[in-house]
């Protein structure tokens, strides 16, 4: 993976956010994004398509891909920008009621706010990084750099294994991408 492109996908991320804290007729919440390449991060003709997604849902994040698939390419690498929460304590519950949003709008001191980058390809190498920030007294953003990235290197979750999935479908012809998805969804008609 080219750790340099991401980075760079990663940091226009985080000036979006900066972008839209500062903006006062904008909402402080920003879209999560999603990134496909048509081929490796290397080729400097390689096609990128960028997705918005505002709901942040898994079930919108598949159908963008599935959209994708469907009338651009499938995919040889893929990433996801996501706005959201993280536990900052090591025992933390494994399921919360509610979730990591609740309790922090509750002020559980155990959650934080963070931007998250995820990506994958079709050899299943993995990038991962994250920055938890916090607003001060005048609203003013501020990222945390001096912590470690509570997201480093390597993810786990359900969207990143949608990411997996989607590009180790890159290089099939149309009927393997079909045989392939009714082999992992046999319930589908």
């Amino acid at each position: 993976m080219n750790e340099v492109t991401l980075d760079d996908i990663f940091g226009g991320y985080r000036e979006m956010k900066r972008q839209a804290v500062r903006d006062p007729d904008v909402d402080n919440d920003i879209p999560m994004l999603l990134y496909l390449g048509e081929g490796s991060m290397d080729d400097e003709q390689m096609q990128i398509l960028c997705v918005v997604i505002p709901s942040g849902d898994k079930g919108d994040l598949c159908n963008a891909l599935a959209a994708c698939m469907a009338r651009q390419f499938i995919p040889y690498w893929a990433a996801v920008c996501t706005d959201g929460y993280v536990a900052k304590a090591t025992d933390f519950p494994d399921m919360v009621a509610g979730g990591l949003a609740l309790m922090f709008d509750v002020g559980d001191d155990r959650v934080q706010e963070c931007l998250t980058i995820t990506a994958t390809d079709n050899l299943g190498d993995m990038y991962a990084d994250s920055v938890t920030y916090w607003y001060d007294d005048d609203g003013d953003l501020w990222f945390r750099d001096d912590q470690e990235a509570p997201v480093k290197g390597h993810s786990e979750g359900p969207l990143i294994d949608v990411l997996k999935d989607v590009c180790s479908l890159w290089g099939k012809t149309p009927a393997e991408v079909i045989s392939t998805i009714l082999e992992r969804t046999p319930e589908v008609n």
